[in-house]
């Protein structure tokens, strides 16, 4: 089996269609007697044998055209996608081809994913280090909140979780807390470095309006630069190397927007296009800027960064 963690608006049935469970199959093993109520944060188990998840898709003209295929999960999790993550990000994340990947989610070429949708992971969740508390996100927790509440920095959250955009966590995400006090180094990175720190970095320069080039998970010249006027711009010594103080600056929970720039944090109602009729940009420059893969996907709470026109 595997474990879901309800979310806020999740009821039994909507989780039995999720996953192509019969209602009663998910009840009988989750042992729920009585009135059938899930509540946020709660752990069901999933049967090993299942059919895959529909919701995860695209909409489509024909629904009724979706035929689900068997699939059986011998061991897995849910995870919460995050913004500007893909399905290769994801992939060298957790060892998992994209091929398993896309298989066992349903997710057809070209493998278009989006912030917020829950993805199944064939393999075992990753294990917290010694001492660590795992915290599943409930509504309106920050990452700030979360620091002040287990007496971590955000920092040590943020490198821990590898989190792209601390501004943006999810209702069910899950969350390793370290302990306190508790050193999380970050791996020195430079030309010829590869593997999945290394597209995180080039992900976290995007989102700081510095561009890496390809997000290969490959250290190359274009990402060498990148680094080099990210250090400059912040006062580090220029080297194209990425050590501890850069990982620090490039890491920061509260990053001002770059010159030429203006934040905007995201409110209840709004679009895309009405930000940018507001701030009288166009909504690709937004969307280039901000590296979003759905516009149609932006959430209240949200840190935009507008090009000033």
């Amino acid at each position: 089996m595997i474990p879901y963690i309800v979310q806020a608006g999740d009821t039994l049935s909507l989780i039995a269609e999720y996953f192509n469970l019969p209602y009663d199959t998910l009840v009988q093993v989750n042992y729920i007697t009585g009135t059938p109520v899930v509540y946020p944060g709660q752990t069901l188990m999933i049967p090993l044998t299942s059919t895959k998840p529909v919701r995860n898709r695209q909409p489509v003209d024909n629904p009724s055209s979706i035929t689900p295929q068997q699939t059986i999960i011998e061991q897995g999790f849910i995870y919460i996608v995050q913004p500007t993550e893909s399905l290769f990000s994801i992939s060298l994340r957790f060892n998992v081809s994209v091929e398993s990947l896309a298989d066992i989610n349903n997710i057809p070429p070209p493998y278009t994913i989006f912030a917020g949708q829950r993805l199944i992971i064939p393999t075992t969740p990753p294990q917290a280090p010694p001492g660590s508390t795992v915290h599943i996100v409930e509504q309106n927790d920050t990452i700030f909140q979360l620091s002040q509440r287990y007496n971590v920095t955000q920092q040590a959250i943020i490198r821990v979780n590898r989190i792209l955009r601390p501004d943006i966590i999810f209702p069910g995400q899950r969350l390793i807390i370290p302990p306190p006090g508790t050193d999380i180094p970050m791996p020195v990175l430079q030309r010829t470095s590869q593997g999945f720190d290394v597209l995180y970095l080039q992900q976290r320069l995007i989102i700081l309006g510095f561009d890496p080039g390809p997000q290969d998970a490959i250290y190359g010249t274009d990402t060498e630069e990148a680094v080099k006027l990210f250090q400059q711009s912040r006062g580090l010594q220029v080297t194209g190397i990425v050590d501890e103080p850069v990982w620090t600056e490039v890491l920061s929970p509260t990053q001002p927007p770059p010159s030429g720039f203006e934040e905007y944090i995201i409110q209840p109602g709004d679009t895309l296009t009405s930000i940018a009729q507001q701030f009288n940009v166009s909504v690709d420059a937004i969307v280039q800027f901000n590296s979003i893969t759905n516009p149609d996907l932006i959430f209240p709470g949200q840190r935009l960064i507008i090009p000033i026109a």
